[in-house]
């Protein structure tokens, strides 16, 4: 048996760079640390193997460590699959962020810039559509003149207030007890910073008249069930096994059926007044609200400072996965 058919029926060829040619030492005790034999190879062996191995750019397979990366890959895969995938860790993976790249924050200032008319578009995708603006402006918008007395004209009042604060929307009184008005006029205001001076000021001038500025504080909704008709929970935790007539206050198994032929006098179910039971003025709704607001109000004084820290709308530059370069 020749050297070559030696070579060709024992040697197990390794992934190694090609090596050139040379008959020095060097090279010899590269090649045979670079060759694997079933047996052990002498140097003799070693050198022929150098010598009749012609150079090639053709990367030569690993049988050995091909196997070797196999059992590796099977038993990865294996812990891999036993791994739950959290949904934040696909998005970072499909998005390169573990948020929205667009992060939209509800306040004032973003409400006043969808608000202004002539921030929007005339048409959207070639199309016509229709904008419904809000005839008040939200709570946030809006403060309390005091003492104003009840023969002022309102359309007087806000053309004249217009003059020195162009950004006053509206103006409208509030109504007292029994729909009569009251010395309280709300005015809507369309400028944070008109709001905030006017605030801080306490005060405004109309003619010869010196009148006190205040926050306007919307009234507070009181949750009332729409099965039992109490109050402080939902329809959904109600734990009675009737439903109620708002009217007549009975309880029925049917209320459809019963609301279809109820002709008794009207009764509340709290208070037994002549009303709905659903009526805003009954005075346990009165009464309960009034709690309400003060609870509210306490809470949002309590010197947390979490609630003082405005949630501002703001812009980073990494949070866009592209930018228009200058």
């Amino acid at each position: 048996m020749t050297h070559h058919q030696y070579i060709q029926n024992e040697v197990i060829p390794m992934e190694t760079p090609a090596v050139t040619p040379d008959t020095g030492t060097s090279s010899s005790s590269t090649s045979t640390s670079s060759i694997s034999t079933n047996n052990s190879t002498s140097s003799t062996n070693s050198d022929s193997i150098v010598l009749n191995v012609h150079p090639t750019n053709k990367a030569i397979p690993n049988i050995s460590r091909t196997q070797t990366h196999t059992n590796e890959n099977i038993s990865s895969n294996s812990t891999y699959n036993s791994i739950e995938i959290s949904e934040q860790a696909r998005r970072f993976a499909e998005t390169r962020f573990p948020f929205p790249p667009f992060v939209i924050n509800a306040n004032r200032e973003t409400f006043i810039i969808l608000f202004d008319e002539q921030k929007w578009p005339t048409t959207i995708e070639s199309m016509n559509y229709e904008k419904i603006i809000p005839k008040h402006l939200p709570p946030q918008f809006s403060i309390v003149l005091r003492n104003v007395p009840v023969d002022i004209e309102i359309n007087s009042l806000l053309t004249n207030i217009k003059i020195d604060y162009p950004d006053v929307l509206n103006a409208f009184r509030i109504t007292g007890i029994n729909k009569k008005p009251s010395t309280l006029v709300r005015l809507d205001i369309q400028n944070i910073s008109v709001i905030d001076k006017l605030l801080g000021k306490k005060f405004i001038y109309y003619e010869n008249l010196r009148l006190g500025t205040t926050e306007y504080l919307a009234p507070a909704k009181v949750l009332v069930c729409t099965k039992c008709f109490e109050i402080g929970h939902f329809r959904s935790t109600c734990r009675s096994d009737l439903d109620h007539c708002r009217k007549c206050g009975v309880g029925v198994s049917d209320i459809k059926q019963h609301l279809e032929k109820c002709t008794n006098k009207l009764c509340c179910v709290r208070c037994q007044g002549l009303h709905d039971a659903n009526d805003v003025r009954c005075p346990s709704i009165k009464s309960y609200r009034s709690i309400l607001t003060k609870s509210l109000l306490s809470t949002a004084a309590a010197p947390v400072h979490q609630q003082n820290v405005r949630a501002d709308f703001h812009l980073n530059d990494p949070d866009f996965l592209y930018r228009m370069e200058a």
